[in-house]
């Protein structure tokens, strides 16, 4: 059965489902889950109590044996709708619950006239059954106050940009040792 919880009841309970369900695999396993993470759950409940109050989220399940087996936290921006988090039970996982609740989201965006788009945030393999296009993301500083949050933006662009072009250099002299190895190689044998 699959539930959309709106109000914020609904949303609370089924916020707790998909933490749950969220930390019961995987995800909880590697520490990557949102219960893992206190500054994440801390960041998470903030931003669901800030969108249930406009009614801008949604936490989409999916329910099995009475109880929730895959659920998803959906955020509507402007004309978009946003698939933030998801998880699922991995003990159903020969049923892709978390696919058929993606699949049955998606239907309930298209059918609903407000939505233009849906983004699934995110490059996992598992997204690219529904051929979704792709975009390039960046990152942006943007400081906060007038002096200090303009160092701190030259600190992270210099520290960010040092680290790119040292990878960039470190590749292209590895590269070119190996290309003169394999030639001094290729000569030795003649």
């Amino acid at each position: 059965m699959y539930v959309r919880g709106k109000d914020p009841a609904d949303l609370a309970a089924g916020y707790e489902e998909l933490l749950e369900v969220e930390a019961s695999g995987w995800k909880g396993a590697h520490g990557s889950s949102i219960r893992r993470r206190p500054w994440y759950e801390a960041f998470y409940r903030d931003l669901l109590g800030r969108l249930v109050r406009d009614g801008h989220c949604e936490v989409r399940s999916l329910r099995a044996e009475g109880r929730c087996i895959a659920a998803g936290f959906w955020v509507y921006t402007g004309r978009g709708c946003v698939l933030l988090k998801c998880g699922y039970d991995e003990s159903y996982a020969q049923a892709s619950p978390g696919r058929l609740l993606t699949h049955k989201g998606l239907e309930w965006a298209c059918d609903d006239p407000g939505v233009d788009f849906v983004s699934l945030i995110g490059d996992a393999p598992w997204l690219r059954h529904w051929n979704p296009e792709t975009r390039v993301r960046q990152r942006a500083y943007i400081p906060l106050r007038p002096v200090s949050g303009r160092a701190l933006v030259a600190a992270m662009r210099l520290r960010y940009g040092l680290v790119r072009s040292l990878v960039r250099e470190v590749k292209a002299w590895w590269r070119k040792r190996d290309d003169a190895t394999r030639v001094r190689r290729g000569r030795d044998s003649e």
